[in-house]
């Protein structure tokens, strides 16, 4: 009994949505200037902004879910839960260069998203699995940075 309900606590974790800042202080890039390069170059101070990707709501998330695995919506007991979550984030240092490591999935989402590619809502999630999808895209974004300053001579 007690391995089941770890079992649960663990998978769990990786259903709390959250968008990790106070939407109050969120800069919408489609709207203001890009806050790099900075005037200043102190080379003792480092500067790097957080990148949220894909802002979504965990209902309407949940709802594609049950969709997607064929399961009627209508008969779900699913509250109406309006959190925002973030899909996915990066950082980029000030002046607007990639952070190597920096990428990561929102655990919500990739859990729903592995959920609907398993076609199995009982698939077995998996922490090492998510780190591993993340240090490949990471590294997809760091051979493509180089592939680009290959190209231009950077």
């Amino acid at each position: 009994m007690y391995k089941q309900l770890l079992d649960y606590w663990y998978s769990i974790e990786f259903f709390l949505p959250n968008w990790p800042v106070n939407e109050k202080e969120d800069i919408d890039l489609r709207k203001k200037p890009l806050p790099w390069p900075h005037e200043e170059n102190n080379p003792k101070i480092s500067t790097s902004y957080d990148v949220y990707l894909g802002k979504a709501v965990a209902y309407d998330l949940i709802v594609w879910g049950l969709e997607c695995l064929n399961l009627v919506v209508e008969d779900s007991p699913i509250e109406r839960d309006q959190s925002k979550v973030c899909v996915c984030a990066l950082k980029v240092d000030e002046n607007g260069k990639y952070v190597a490591e920096s990428f990561a999935f929102s655990s919500f989402a990739w859990a729903l998203g592995f959920i609907v590619k398993a076609q199995n809502f009982n698939a077995k999630l998996s922490v090492d699995e998510l780190e591993a999808l993340q240090s490949q895209v990471n590294n997809n974004f760091v051979e493509s940075l180089l592939e680009i300053h290959c190209k231009l001579n950077l």
